[in-house]
């Protein structure tokens, strides 16, 4: 997130991409609120499976949110090299931010099924 951060202080966030963005954000918040939400089950001793799914199913519409990103950022006039690597970067870093999560639940719910 941190690094996320620092590349969306270099760039202006172009209209045509604000909202999808703004959208794999509350994604990417939703997300962790599940993650903790299963961790705390976990804890319990309860099953996490819905939770682990619905991260899954989050993390499928992030997939298909970043393929219409990277679309319309085709469209975008870039004025030099730097512009355009800070853009790259900070939707990569902003779109994978959620296979850790999802990455993080799996692991969460292999560790609650093998402590069974």
């Amino acid at each position: 997130m941190e690094d996320t951060a620092r590349f969306f202080e270099r760039i202006s966030l172009h209209d045509a991409i604000a909202q999808e963005c703004r959208t794999v954000t509350s994604l990417n918040k939703q997300m962790c609120e599940i993650l903790q939400i299963a961790f705390q089950l976990a804890v319990q001793g309860k099953d996490i499976r819905e939770q682990v799914l619905a991260i899954r199913i989050l993390e499928k519409r992030v997939d298909d949110l970043k393929a219409d990103i990277f679309k319309k950022i085709q469209d975008i006039p870039i004025a030099n090299f730097w512009q355009g690597k800070f853009y790259g970067d900070f939707l990569e870093s902003l779109t994978s931010f959620r296979d850790l999560i999802e990455d993080a639940g799996d692991a969460l719910y292999v560790l609650t099924v093998s402590f069974r």
